[in-house]
């Protein structure tokens, strides 16, 4: 039997031992004992490395799970006779639930690479897979349905519809992907309580990104792509959509995905990709991912 196959039987045995006696504490029960892990963290030497590696292996598992895998990406885009390389074979797993930053200047293939993400836009060779399935060289009405079902998008530039007020522009996004999520939820956590009835003029840079938000989420996707969330926001106002984009991934287990040129909100990422050239330059895991409050820029 392999190392990590004890260790996880051993684990399990130890965290069930260690829950029944906890459970009898609880209960009015007069046992006491060090191997207690749930009352007394730290004191059993023996039993708690052993817990340890045993629960940080069951949450990477949980944590890592593969949502979106590229295996060789690349595109190039013909103008004429021209074949321009936008992005060059790529390989990316990106992961259920995390918050990924991919950082890099104008022409690094950012947006490129979001758009093969978001199936906006097909690559010249290699694979995308989401959730294991292969999504290269679908039909149109398969992309289709993946955008609609599976992925939300946020814009700079909010993209709502002007003459629609903000519950119907939220009420868009729900009908177009079949879904019927409580809206008025939806626009009180997002602090829109009260602006159902009025049209995107009516509203701030900040009210309408968050109106955004809120239709991206009215089609409960799995994965949520935002090009520069912030871009168009003042400090205050962008520090604030970062707070909600953190509480979709934190509380709602959705991927985020953003991409901008702001240096310091890969600060609050799981993950930080910079990308150069086409191609990803480096790859930086945040142990420990700020809260959107210490941003600052």
């Amino acid at each position: 039997m392999r190392r990590g196959n004890t260790v996880g039987l051993v684990g399990r045995i130890l965290d069930w031992f260690c829950g029944v006696l906890a459970s009898l504490t609880l209960l009015g029960g007069t046992f006491e004992s060090p191997f207690c892990y749930h009352k007394c963290v730290g004191v059993c030497p023996l039993c708690r490395p052993v817990l340890d590696r045993y629960r940080s292996e069951q949450e990477n598992t949980m944590s890592r799970e593969v949502l979106l895998q590229l295996l060789g990406v690349w595109k190039t885009y013909r103008m004429g006779e021209v074949e321009v390389p936008a992005m060059k074979p790529t390989d990316l797993e990106v992961y259920r639930g995390e918050i990924l930053v991919i950082l890099g200047p104008s022409g690094s293939g950012k947006s490129t690479l979001l758009n093969i993400m978001g199936g906006i836009d097909q690559p010249s060779g290699g694979q995308l897979l989401y959730e294991g399935k292969n999504l290269t060289g679908v039909s149109d009405n398969a992309l289709t349905a993946y955008r609609r079902h599976h992925v939300g998008f946020i814009f700079q530039f909010f993209d709502l519809i002007s003459n629609l007020t903000v519950s119907e522009n939220v009420a868009l996004g729900a009908e177009i992907a079949g879904r019927r999520p409580a809206f008025g939820a939806i626009l009180d956590g997002l602090g829109l309580g009260g602006k159902e009835e009025s049209f995107p003029a009516q509203l701030s840079g900040g009210e309408q990104q968050r109106v955004a938000i809120a239709r991206a989420l009215a089609k409960e996707p799995d994965l949520l792509l935002c090009d520069e969330p912030t871009g168009s926001l003042d400090y205050r106002t962008g520090i604030r959509v970062l707070h909600l984009l953190h509480m979709v991934s934190r509380e709602m287990g959705k991927t985020v995905v953003i991409i901008t040129h702001n240096t310091p909100i890969g600060a609050m990422a799981d993950r930080v990709i910079t990308m150069r050239d086409g191609f990803i330059d480096c790859m930086v895991a945040n142990e420990k991912p700020v809260d959107p409050s210490l941003i600052s820029w």
